[in-house]
């Protein structure tokens, strides 16, 4: 199945490599090649900046920990594909260098369990208990300072 899609993805990058050079010439494909390769590096180059920040977002609450894990790995795999000779795999690695992609593919793929369910069952025939416990920062009393 792998293989299948790398022969897809083979295909529509080699089309639009090949409309592109129509375009731009064979110079401005080679200069497109040079000058992202050269954002690539530069991205992973500054990576350990970039993940400051992000660090900063979780700790003031402004994103989860699983958006800044997403958020990190997707920036990264985008560095490299910018590295990457090929028209495909630089709008990818453009895409993948922002926030939102992260936030995005955090939200439909990686799910933070917010609450558990607890089932009890008594053997002796009564009710069946279930509850829902959810936690809830904001509610939570604040420990004073000492």
């Amino acid at each position: 199945m792998g293989f299948l899609f790398f022969v897809i993805y083979l295909f529509f990058e080699i089309l639009v490599s090949y409309l592109f050079i129509q375009i731009f010439t064979p110079l401005g494909f080679f200069l497109e090649s040079v000058v992202t390769a050269i954002i690539g590096i530069l991205l992973l180059r500054d990576f350990s900046i970039s993940m400051l920040w992000d660090i900063q977002l979780v700790v003031n609450r402004e994103i989860t920990p699983e958006e800044f894990i997403s958020i990190g790995i997707l920036r990264f795999v985008g560095a490299i594909f910018l590295i990457m000779p090929g028209i495909l795999t630089d709008i990818l690695g453009a895409i993948f260098q922002f926030p939102w992609t992260g936030q995005w593919f955090a939200s439909h793929f990686l799910k933070s369990p917010t609450s558990t369910h607890t089932h009890f069952h008594h053997s002796n025939g009564s009710d069946i208990i279930d509850a829902e416990i959810v936690e809830d920062e904001d509610k939570l009393p604040k420990k004073p300072l000492k």
